[in-house]
């Protein structure tokens, strides 16, 4: 299933993203152009862009709306996924999720969202080149170029490492937990008096002697 969003101009297979930001920045200046300035302020040219965007480790992808093509991969979704730029470059991203349940599934959940407030985040699963998955907290917003272009930037963040450190976490509190009632149970035993302890045997002694006894009858 794709994205209900309106499909947009096709951009150019590329993986520099320098060029497109640096005209989505460029129309948002001319949409504000009523708000001064400040000149100290260093212009976000492609170059630098570039360099920020494939220096982060993080996937970062952008996807052209309607259609679900991939049109921007970083290094970052190289390194990730296994991928490189050219083998995804006009794909839809159904290729990084498990199943396509999963593929349709996180269309059905952000759309709306996205549509409504511009952007959206969730934890998600992936699947990488080699058919392993893996647990990642993902970033999806909405742009839209200068000549009504619309696609959505998604940045993805590995998290498995997290999860591994969160789970073995919570298997030492459990085992704090049972040691601690192990020690409450032990502080309340050593209270008892002895005598309680011994209460059961000796009944059950007395019991099997006054069994022998003959029974009188008056």
């Amino acid at each position: 299933m794709e994205c209900d969003f309106k499909s947009g101009q096709v951009f150019g297979s590329s993986n520099t993203i320098g060029d497109t930001l640096t005209d989505v920045f460029a129309t948002q200046k001319r949409r504000t152009a009523h708000e001064r300035v400040s000149t100290t302020k260093l212009p976000l040219d492609a170059a630098f862009v570039n360099a920020l965007y494939n220096g982060l480790t993080e996937a970062i992808l952008a996807v052209q709306f309607g259609t679900r093509r991939i049109v921007h991969w970083n290094k970052g979704a190289e390194a990730m996924f296994g991928y490189a730029a050219q083998e995804v470059l006009g794909k839809t991203t159904e290729i990084i999720y498990p199943d396509q349940h999963s593929f349709e599934r996180i269309s059905d959940l952000a759309t709306p969202i996205i549509r409504e407030k511009g952007a959206w985040q969730t934890e998600w699963e992936y699947r990488r080149r080699d058919g392993s998955h893996f647990p990642a907290d993902v970033v999806a917003t909405m742009i839209e170029g200068s000549e009504g272009t619309a696609f959505y930037v998604i940045v993805i963040r590995d998290i498995a490492a997290r999860k591994r450190a969160e789970a073995a976490l919570q298997e030492q509190s459990a085992l704090l937990l049972k040691i601690r009632q192990s020690g409450n149970a032990f502080r309340l035993s050593s209270t008892i008096p002895p005598c309680l302890f011994m209460w059961p045997v000796l009944m059950a002694s007395l019991s099997s002697l006054t069994s022998d006894l003959p029974i009188c009858f008056s």
